[in-house]
C-alpha cells in the first residue's frame, strides 16, 4: 500500500513540477517580449534624440561658418553685386532684353 501511496505522491509531484515549469516558461516568453519592446522604444528614443542633437550641431556650425567668413563673404557679395552694375551699365549684362522696334 505504501508503494501505491508514495506512486501516487510522485505522480502529484511530477504534474506540480511540469506546471511550474509551463507557467514559468510562459511568464519567460511574456518577459522577453516586454524586454524587445523596451530595447526597441529605448532605441528609438535615442536614435531621435541623436538625431536632434545632429539637426542642431549643423545649424550651430553652419551659423558659425558664416559669422567667422562675415566679412569675407560681404566683400564677395559686394563685389559680385557691383560687378553685376558695372555690367549692365556697360551693356554686357548677361542677360539683356532688347526692345522691339516700333513700326
Amino acid at each position: 500500500m505504501t508503494s501505491i501511496t508514495q506512486s501516487l505522491s510522485n505522480l502529484l509531484s511530477a504534474l506540480t513540477n511540469i506546471l511550474h515549469d509551463l507557467l514559468t516558461a510562459i511568464l519567460s516568453v511574456f518577459q522577453s517580449v516586454f524586454a524587445v519592446f523596451t530595447t526597441l522604444l529605448a532605441s528609438i528614443y535615442d536614435t531621435l534624440l541623436a538625431l536632434i542633437k545632429g539637426s542642431v550641431n549643423l545649424v550651430e556650425d553652419v551659423f558659425k561658418f558664416f559669422f567667422n567668413n562675415f566679412l569675407i563673404l560681404a566683400v564677395l557679395g559686394a563685389a559680385l553685386v557691383g560687378w553685376v552694375v558695372y555690367s549692365q551699365k556697360q551693356g554686357r549684362a548677361g542677360t539683356t532684353m532688347t526692345q522691339k522696334k516700333r513700326a
